[in-house]
């Protein structure tokens, strides 16, 4: 599949929001919209997995098989260095309800209920998202299993029965509660959007730029408003702005119209690692400025912001690219031994 630059610099975008939201956070300003740069991700999910999957040789284990290899191993490794941190510095990173079992079931991505927080977290707390994620993946694998023309139905009806389940039933399990969220027609949305890129009418460029600055303003509404974008209202105060955001640059770039940037690009390749990664920067920065000895002001949540992005681009650099290659050439080698041992 061709890069669509739209949607690497629409990761770079969500990575960002992210990242500013939790600096923000940290330094107790209001910054909560920011936190729909996860939506965003999720349309971008359900939209990067529909065409990727449209070739001919599409299959349920191949699919699942690079999902892991894309995700596991960087979320692993994030996992690793907060838990080691956390027990040599535990004052610097301390953590909610550091059992062994929420260990393991972090690293399975199965929700773990922390009675401290009142809420499902991992480990590593950005990683509540991966739970979603892994969830969705192997829905959508399943669905791999039936015909071509028949997937856009079943992926469709498989989410909508979740989140039908979800409403009607209100599960109190923690379990159950994360897969039959309404966050999860989020990447239906990106879905659909996706097969309708890959017909040959597209909207013109400009209604791209009306449903890029609909949804920002929406956005910007939301948050000043002060509305609590929780639960069920999530998808509507979130995520139909970041479906918004994300239909209306895909459209521009269709159109021809988008601008071309190095960095935006940079930052969409990045954008897993600096989203695994930016909360320990941010520790690390704090740390470094006050042994420094300066004093707070605005510029310390500037670098608290480029520092968790820099850092994270450097590990996507420097640990996520080479240690991905080299897992999948790993597992193409073994791929090929095993076709050829068969044949």
């Amino acid at each position: 599949m061709r890069i669509i630059a739209s949607i690497q610099y629409l990761r770079g975008l969500a990575a960002s929001a992210v990242v500013v939201h939790h600096a923000a956070a940290r330094y107790d300003l209001p910054f909560h919209a920011g936190a729909a740069g996860v939506d965003m991700f999720f349309v971008i999910s359900g939209f990067i997995m529909w065409l990727v999957t449209r070739k001919d040789e599409a299959n349920a284990a191949t699919f699942l098989k690079d999902r892991l290899v894309r995700i596991v191993p960087m979320y692993w490794f994030a996992t690793a260095v907060l838990a080691i941190a956390a027990a040599l510095r535990p004052n610097l990173f301390p953590l909610d309800h550091p059992l062994p079992w929420h260990m393991i079931q972090s690293l399975l991505f199965v929700p773990h209920y922390v009675p401290e927080t009142g809420q499902a977290l991992p480990l590593l707390a950005q990683g509540w998202t991966l739970n979603y994620e892994m969830f969705f993946y192997t829905l959508f694998g399943l669905v791999l299993l039936s015909s071509a023309t028949r997937q856009l139905w079943s992926i469709t009806a498989a989410l909508a029965a979740c989140v039908t389940v979800g409403l009607f039933v209100k599960p109190s399990d923690f379990l159950l509660h994360t897969y039959t969220s309404p966050l999860l027609l989020e990447f239906l949305a990106g879905i659909w959007l996706a097969h309708a890129w890959t017909k040959d009418r597209w909207p013109s460029a400009a209604l791209g730029w009306v449903s890029l600055c609909v949804g920002a303003v929406a956005l910007l509404f939301v948050e000043l408003a002060g509305a609590p974008a929780e639960g069920s209202f999530r998808v509507v105060l979130w995520g139909v702005p970041a479906f918004l955001i994300v239909s209306g640059t895909v459209t521009i770039e269709r159109g021809g119209q988008l601008p071309r940037s190095a960095v935006m690009h940079l930052l969409g390749n990045g954008s897993y690692s600096i989203y695994l990664t930016h909360t320990l920067s941010m520790t690390l920065i704090a740390l470094i400025v006050e042994k420094l000895g300066f004093s707070p002001g605005p510029w310390i949540y500037l670098l608290t912001i480029a520092g968790g992005l820099l850092i994270g681009t450097l590990c996507f650099l420097w640990v996520e690219r080479p240690f991905t290659a080299f897992i999948r050439n790993v597992t193409r080698a073994r791929g090929f031994r095993r076709t050829a041992a068969v044949s």
